[in-house]
């Protein structure tokens, strides 16, 4: 296993029960280029190239590749590996004085019960990620009403 905090370390954490078939993203900011993968392994040599960018990985999966310019329809989506949540700090990006200073104030409204699997620092915040063993099945119909 890859040392924590490097990317071939986030990647292989999130997505170890990615099914072959499906596809995962690496979408980059600048370019707004979608690059799409089945293998984990070229998702992470492709994002050791991006280390200084700023690139953003789906946690939605897809049963296509959907090409450099568009990402996956939320209703396209065929699995996910996880929950997230999304913690801004207050910083130039979030001037609100009601956002938490530190990720450790931001993580103390999360329920102690459900401590997430991992935390990545995003700049001006943190995402806490809840990993799935396997990734669900969204091409499943939905239990319930």
């Amino acid at each position: 296993m890859a040392e924590q905090g490097n990317p071939r370390w986030f990647l292989e954490a999130l997505f170890a029960g990615k099914p072959d078939e499906l596809y995962l993203l690496i979408w980059t900011l600048a370019d707004k280029r979608s690059r799409w993968f089945r293998s984990v392994e070229e998702a992470v040599q492709c994002a050791e190239t991006l280390r200084n960018s700023d690139a953003y990985v789906g946690v939605g999966l897809s049963r296509q590749d959907y090409g450099p310019s568009h990402r996956c329809p939320s209703s396209q989506i065929a699995g996910l590996v996880g929950l997230w949540a999304d913690l801004d700090l207050r910083s130039d990006a979030h001037p609100k004085s009601a956002l938490p200073a530190t990720i450790a104030e931001a993580l103390s409204i999360l329920p102690r019960e459900l401590p997430p699997a991992f935390v990545v620092a995003t700049g001006n915040g943190a995402h806490a990620w809840w990993l799935f063993k396997e990734a669900p099945d969204c091409r499943q119909p939905r239990m319930g009403p």
